[in-house]
């Protein structure tokens, strides 16, 4: 019936938050799965309403614990990836941080 799945899936825009005092936005996509590139296409609206009426750059906390792209979306994933690459030069509010562990 997928009631597991249901009560421990967390929706998309809960996953992203920005922090005003701190200028930190937080990014939650633990075992997380894009499945299709309509949730990338979703992703970077919803990444987009958040960050484009800062007008700043921010800092970035991610957690990618468990994170998966379907391989069908891995394509995708990387177009989307060169067009926030070029949306950042052209817009301050997005700057892509990047950690490694």
């Amino acid at each position: 019936m997928g009631i597991k799945e249901d009560l421990l899936t967390i929706p998309m825009e809960d996953r992203f938050a920005y922090h005003v005092a701190d200028n930190i936005f937080f990014i939650n996509l633990e075992n997380y799965y894009i499945k299709t590139s309509e949730e990338i296409r979703k992703m970077k609206e919803v990444v987009g309403r958040i960050l484009e009426p800062i007008g700043k750059k921010v800092h970035a906390i991610a957690n990618y614990d468990n994170f998966n792209v379907s391989h069908t979306s891995w394509t995708n994933t990387w177009r989307w990836s060169s067009m926030r690459q070029d949306s950042t030069r052209a817009s301050p509010a997005i700057r892509p941080v990047h950690f490694s562990g």
